[in-house]
């Protein structure tokens, strides 16, 4: 588990052009609102309340101070003229767009305040949006501005008239979770203070301003090139977003990051994760781009090059195509243009049927057969900007001699997109489908079609054709003799414990039900929550795990419940279409036979009449909780207590990292960080918690990290990167499945 000490600077860019006006600013002054700090050397303002909490450095803060020395500060006013080095201790939590020794007796002026103006929060969140393209989502809720007008510094010679100015203005930013800093420079004529070195006619030399960021824990921080040096009076000409005078920085985390582009060749997929079906809009960022650049993507297991476009000089975009396998997919990108010709290397998760957002939604889902139904969408979806209609497809799947494939055709074209709802008829011959409603934007060449999808839902064709349906699936299925795959749990209890081996089912578990809905068993009507293995048999193989309202197991000969199943829904073999396999080959029958061949008629009637059914459970053997033995679970708690997985308990009051639990071969191996614990007053308490876990099979698995976070709870990091759990609530990990 790595400890941070020290934050390496983003790379600067020199432009040789002019600085900033004032005029490129946000709006300051009494005008609008500002309130403007008396006439003062080294002073601050009083601790000013902020109605929405801050996040800086993995702390959130609800009030902060105005430093005339051109810093802003959280716990304690900064009246220090000559600026340290960070790192800095003693929770001195510093944002300071220029730390100098700043006089306004002697000239300038410093306003600040905070605002929710609408004009203001779209302004700044569209800035966000185009720095930082991983955050296309961001809306910003609140901003503070900081202004520092034509300010002179101290000891400033008379003679000439303190005529040495500098003009620099803070920008903060949060949604709540996130939060940024923007920093805008336009003269900058002087760095240092007599006090601190400087001469009086020119306010250079000795020990110059510093720009940057500080934690207060004596180990993080970030710094800009050139502070506390000469090149400080640069810093207007300067920028880490290419535009001179401009910086842009993400501050809410325990590393500062930069927005922008670099020269570096780092690149940034946005989102990092899609559903497997393609069609996702994706944002690439990091490497400095213009116009007579191209740009050209494959990914890895795709025979064909896609090529994109170029949207800013931050970024380009490119669209996902359909893949037939889940997980990490390298991405090599390639960029060609007058000044650049090189290729570079990305990642990009495929999320799992199972587990992807459904963004077309079907109406009365249950069941759909061949006839009129009505779907809806959001009109703000990424996939569907700069559109104003959209294209209905509808994908059936079949079985051919190279296995399970899609076919497509249009049941609607140019729907108005803002409707966000439409009524199509469906007439197919298959038994699976899913929909994607595509849009009709215009590309300058050929990219693969952009669209959002419905979940992949049977077909009810009608009782006589689901007989023969289920009967000819009868005939061709084998029974196999190599079905073990080990016993269910016999209680719900029992199965959310042992999640070792079993996980929530994605299509029916108890603890994804939305507010107005009873149960989302579509497919396992009788269950209120169901489990699967948490990984494939050795033979490929999953048991689905059913309990009934009571918290018991359900006997699927009696009730829809679980069953062996030949494909996991994981995939992991090479035959095995992610989702899409078992869909077809197990959860459709089962319908068929144990469902749709039972309806009386075409009105959703049923009888009880289960001899398919009971035909079916002999091929796919019915779940059993016979000889399951529950697991005996370990725990953390409290001061931390802890109970070992032999059943004795400890007390550990331990600060430090420690080994938590290893393998006797070595091929596992957990540790555990433990910090004093500080009350909400930033008191300390002679007690300890676990504030970090990181696990790893060695040589056979991800490296995976959970962080205490303050503000989001947790934060998740797998090989050192953060992993965004808001685009998916689930990642499938290496040697963690």
């Amino acid at each position: 588990m790595d400890m941070l000490y020290l934050l390496i600077s983003w790379t600067i860019f020199h432009v040789p052009v002019e600085s900033l006006s004032v005029s490129d600013f946000y709006s300051f002054g009494g005008i609008n609102g500002d309130t403007l700090m008396a006439k003062n050397d080294d002073g601050s303002s009083p601790n000013v309340s902020i109605t929405t909490k801050f996040p800086y450095f993995n702390h959130q803060h609800d009030k902060l101070i105005v430093s005339t020395n051109g810093a802003i500060s959280f716990l304690t006013p900064v009246s220090q003229f000559t600026p340290d080095p960070f790192p800095l201790d003693g929770d001195r939590r510093l944002i300071t767009p220029f730390w100098g020794d700043v006089d306004t007796r002697q000239g300038g002026q410093v306003w600040y305040r905070e605002t929710t103006d609408r004009d203001v929060l779209d302004k700044v969140s569209n800035e966000i949006i185009s720095y930082f393209p991983d955050f296309y989502r961001f809306h910003a809720a609140w901003v503070f501005i900081a202004t520092w007008e034509n300010v002179a510094f101290y000891g400033c010679s008379a003679s000439v008239g303190c005529s040495k100015r500098n003009t620099f203005q803070a920008v903060l930013i949060t949604n709540g979770q996130h939060s940024f800093a923007i920093f805008n420079y336009a003269n900058i004529e002087w760095t240092t203070g007599t006090a601190s070195g400087g001469t009086a006619d020119s306010g250079l030399g000795g020990k110059p301003a510093q720009v940057g960021f500080n934690a207060g824990d004596g180990k993080v921080y970030y710094v800009v090139n050139g502070s506390r040096t000469a090149d400080i009076i640069n810093i207007n000409k300067k920028s880490n977003v290419g535009i001179p005078g401009k910086f842009v920085f993400r501050i809410d985390s325990s590393e500062i990051g930069g927005g922008g582009c670099n020269t570096k060749g780092n690149v940034i997929i946005t989102p990092r994760s899609g559903p497997m079906f393609g069609g996702q809009h994706l944002t690439f960022s990091g490497p400095c781009v213009d116009q007579y650049t191209s740009f050209k993507v494959r990914f890895s297991g795709i025979k064909w090059v896609i090529k994109c476009e170029m949207t800013s000089q931050y970024s380009f975009v490119c669209i996902t195509p359909m893949f037939d396998s889940d997980g990490d997919v390298p991405v090599l990108i390639y960029l060609s243009s007058l000044s650049l010709d090189h290729s570079f290397e990305g990642m990009f998760f495929v999320l799992n049927p199972a587990f992807s957002k459904v963004l077309v939604n079907r109406v009365n889902p249950d069941i759909w057969g061949n006839g009129e139904h009505l779907i809806t969408w959001d009109e703000n979806e990424a996939e569907l900007e700069n559109s104003s209609a959209v294209d209905l497809h509808v994908f059936t799947l079949q079985l051919g001699s190279s296995g399970l494939k899609f076919e497509s055709f249009i049941a609607k074209k140019n729907i108005t997109k803002s409707e966000c709802m439409t009524t199509f008829s469906l007439n197919v011959t298959h038994h699976v489908a899913l929909l994607r409603v595509t849009s009709r934007v215009e590309t300058k060449f050929k990219m693969p079609p952009r669209g959002i999808w419905s979940d992949v839902f049977p077909i009810y064709q009608s009782k006589d054709e689901e007989i023969r349906a289920c009967q000819n699936w009868i005939k061709s299925e084998t029974v196999s003799t190599d079905l073990d795959v080990g016993p269910c749990p016999c209680t719900l209890q029992q199965a959310i414990l042992d999640i070792v081996k079993y996980q929530p089912d994605p299509e029916c578990n108890r603890f994804q039900i939305k507010s107005k809905q009873k149960v989302n068993c579509r497919y396992r009507r009788d269950a209120r929550h169901c489990v699967r293995l948490s990984g494939p048999s050795k033979n490929g193989m999953d048991n689905v795990c059913c309990f009934n309202a009571k918290g018991n197991l359900i006997d699927s000969r009696v009730q829809e419940g679980g069953t062996l199943q030949r494909f996991h829904y994981l995939g992991k073999k090479p035959e095995n279409v992610p989702y899409i396999s078992n869909f077809y080959h197990d959860v459709v029958p089962f319908l068929q036979c144990c469902r749709f061949s039972q309806m009386q008629s075409d009105t959703n009637q049923e009888n009880t009449t289960y001899n398919l059914c009971q035909d079916f459970l002999k091929i796919r053997k019915y779940s059993s909780c016979q000889n399951y033995e529950p697991p005996r679970p370990a725990r953390t708690s409290g001061d931390p207590h802890m109970t070992t997985l032999d059943g004795l308990g400890y007390t550990f009051n331990g600060a430090g990292e420690f080994v938590y639990i290893y393998t006797e071969d070595d091929s596992f191996k957990s540790q555990v960080r433990f910090e004093q614990f500080r009350k909400d007053n930033g008191d300390l308490v002679k007690a300890t918690v676990a504030t970090a876990l990181v696990m790893e099979h060695i040589n056979s698995s991800d490296r995976i990290e959970v962080r205490l976070n303050s503000i989001r709870t947790a934060d998740v990091l797998r090989n050192g990167q953060l992993l965004d759990f808001e685009e998916s609530t689930w990642m499938n990990l290496k040697g963690f499945v």
